[in-house]
């Protein structure tokens, strides 16, 4: 059995596609949650101050050869020594680093032809804009800006931000599965949650989570843009982009060049194992996609107070479950909750009434 080493800033929903694929799985995590750990063979505290956030260390302790390591979210800017990076399944090292730069990536799309929102200097704002950082995800540290004196008042490093356009429109993702002889397909369009009022969310740009797929009548028209995009930049693997969808314009957004928050719900929705394809397609092996069977979701739900755990969840059907006795501080995620149905509103249906019925919100 194959040993996988997962980084990430959250790991649970890649370690149980892993463990569903065979795969027996280690992990550098942020929060170690109870359904994470007890699916893994070792984890331990992700070192977010460490260049490759405490995967020397960690692989030091086991004192054991690792099959291959998997780059999760929050971790594209790792950095791995020459002996350690041939062993990551997926996108290089470098390669994260590099199209993880929206402002690369910004230019990058424009370059190809499709639309992506105008890129600011401080000169030529115009308001409403959104200030976000140049790398990493989740929307949390995204701010939606009315008037010029809401960013002086802000202190940021101008280099590690960048200000954007804002859209009003409909945020989607696509997934993408490719080999490194260029060949890819795409799942299918998908509904991201951002902002979601009902599941506490912290900030307007907060990501809560997905409902698959999106029916658009652009479906077909954003997955091959999708695939367009990750063919160009060279990805393999399971990889995301990211759109928001404005009447009948489809804007690029962003890339997220490693395995995205949509893979449990996706998983749900196809019946297919994503760690499975993402490691065939990366070692050039045939790998199949499905296309949604059912909807799919899953929803992050924060807390709207400060809190604390007072019982294991895991008894109630959450996931990402945290420790009794862990204290949670308002707009931070406490748990997510997934299900499937025949149809959009079942599923939403469905999680909002287990979350009203959960004990959680009494």
């Amino acid at each position: 059995m194959e040993e996988v080493l997962i980084v990430g800033y959250t790991t649970r929903q890649i370690a149980q596609s892993a463990v569903n694929a065979g795969f027996r799985v280690f992990c550098l995590d942020h929060f170690l949650d109870l359904d994470l750990l007890e699916i893994v063979e070792a984890s331990a505290l992700l070192d977010e101050d460490a260049n490759d956030f405490g995967v020397g260390a960690f692989l030091d302790r086991l004192d054991r050869e690792i099959d291959g390591i998997i780059i999760g979210s929050g971790c594209e800017g790792i950095r791995l020594d020459e002996r350690l990076s041939r062993r990551v399944i997926g996108n290089s090292p470098a390669l994260m680093q590099k199209v993880s730069d929206k402002k690369y990536f910004g230019k990058k799309v424009i370059e190809m032809g499709f639309l992506h929102p105008e890129i600011y200097d401080r000169d030529t704002i115009r308001f409403p804009a959104v200030l976000k950082p140049r790398r990493g995800g989740g929307g949390l540290k995204n701010i939606f800006i009315c008037e010029r004196s809401e960013l002086e008042a802000l202190d940021i490093d101008s280099s590690e931000y960048l200000i954007q356009q804002y859209i009003n429109g409909i945020p989607a993702s696509v997934s993408v599965i490719s080999n490194p002889d260029g060949e890819v397909s795409s799942y299918c369009v998908n509904e991201q949650l951002i902002g979601t009022e009902w599941l506490n969310a912290p900030s307007r740009f907060a990501y809560c989570g997905n409902i698959i797929p999106l029916e658009t009548a652009l479906e077909d028209q954003i997955c091959k843009i999708a695939e367009e995009i990750v063919v160009e930049l060279g990805l393999i693997g399971s990889n995301g982009i990211d759109f928001v969808i404005s009447g009948d314009d489809i804007l690029v957004i962003e890339v997220n060049p490693r395995f995205q928050g949509t893979i449990e719900a996706l998983e749900i929705a196809t019946g297919d194992n994503i760690f499975d394809a993402h490691v065939k397609a990366c070692r050039g092996e045939d790998f199949e996609i499905k296309k949604p069977r059912r909807y799919g979701m899953r929803a992050i739900f924060y807390a709207g107070e400060d809190l604390v755990i007072r019982e294991d969840l895991r008894r109630w059907g959450f996931s990402d479950v945290p420790e009794a006795g862990r204290r949670i501080e308002k707009g931070k995620p406490v748990v997510s909750v997934s299900g499937s149905s025949n149809s959009r509103r079942g599923v939403v249906e469905k999680i909002n009434f287990f979350l009203s019925a959960s004990q959680l919100l009494q």
